[in-house]
């Protein structure tokens, strides 16, 4: 079906796969890594999203997290029964917005397993070690991954000389999800509606149930159905601003039967609250490639998109930060 470090065509989705197996940072630049590399930025120039084949993640815990952690959470009501608004816009608990059945939970700064256990024990006073240990593992395998799309992305810019410092800005989160109507029967409809992440990455693993939609060069949706072992990864907008535009943010939705239950589990980088300007390095700015977004502050975006501006403007980032 391919070879390792390269793109696979014969899939059940339009969305490029690149095959990760056998890459990792301690080995760059090999021919398989410079082979996806090249096809993870082709990717991300054209859909803004690929899927990338990734066996380094233990089955048992993804399993677990999709299968028992989530779930689990859920089941406590944290959504319905949510605290006072979060006080940054799409952190903490999280809803779409009235009539979409999509709840969303965010935990931040995931730096060590006790991180995980001081939230879990807000929801369980006597604790749950199962689902810390196996959010806090996953997160382990979810930040090797993320720097590796990161180091290829920046290296396939012309940037690598820039990757550590790229890396020390960053802040990483995990976002738990749930997706259902209770009230509706059969009924297939948009759970999410078209948008752009405003982050710089997401890996999406949505295994047990489809329902992700990728928009196409063509304006067609298409229907993402990812292989067993590999997970979906989406641009955000800070990423396509601090490339200057040469890589496209994804706009995609979530098309399901929303009488059945679908978690997703996000891992996501973004900037950090104490390094959070973006702004595109001069090298990636000519003739060819005028400046396209003044710098910006994202934790000031993310209050201008999420409050009414978000319904005012076709473009929420040209809007606020447009050059």
């Amino acid at each position: 079906m391919g070879t390792l470090g390269g793109i696979i065509s014969d899939t059940q989705t339009e969305l490029p796969v690149v095959d990760l197996r056998g890459l990792n940072q301690s080995k760059l630049h090999t021919k398989a890594w410079d082979i996806a590399q090249r096809e993870l930025i082709r990717a991300l120039q054209s859909y803004g999203g690929v899927e990338l084949i990734y066996d380094q993640v233990e089955p048992e815990i993804r399993d677990g997290l999709l299968d028992r952690a989530v779930p689990e959470l859920f089941a406590e009501n944290v959504a319905t029964d949510r605290p006072k608004p979060p006080p940054l816009p799409y952190h903490g608990v999280y809803m779409y917005r009235e009539g979409f059945p999509y709840f969303s939970i965010q935990l931040a700064n995931l730096n060590s397993l006790a991180s995980v256990e001081e939230y879990a024990n807000t929801i369980w006073p006597q604790g749950n070690p199962y689902f810390s240990n196996v959010v806090w593992n996953y997160a382990v395998y979810m930040q090797e991954l993320i720097r590796m799309i990161h180091r290829m992305i920046l290296e396939g810019l012309g940037l690598g000389h820039k990757y550590e410092s790229f890396i020390k800005s960053l802040a990483n989160s995990i976002r738990l999800s749930k997706y259902h109507d209770d009230i509706s029967s059969n009924e297939t409809k948009v759970a999410l509606p078209p948008h752009k992440d405003p982050n710089y990455l997401s890996i999406i693993d949505q295994r047990k149930m489809d329902g992700l939609e990728v928009e196409g060069s063509d304006g067609k949706w298409l229907r993402v159905s990812p292989m067993p072992n590999s997970f979906i990864v989406l641009l955000g907008e800070a990423m396509m601003a601090w490339s200057n535009g040469r890589l496209k943010a994804s706009n995609h939705r979530v098309q399901m039967d929303v009488s059945k239950e679908r978690y997703v589990v996000i891992y996501g980088s973004l900037p950090s609250q104490s390094n959070d300007l973006v702004s595109s390095p001069m090298e990636l700015t000519d003739k060819e490639h005028p400046t396209m977004y003044k710098p910006f502050k994202y934790y000031d975006y993310l209050k201008f998109r999420f409050s009414n501006e978000e319904d005012t403007h076709k473009d929420t980032l040209k809007a606020f930060c447009g050059a």
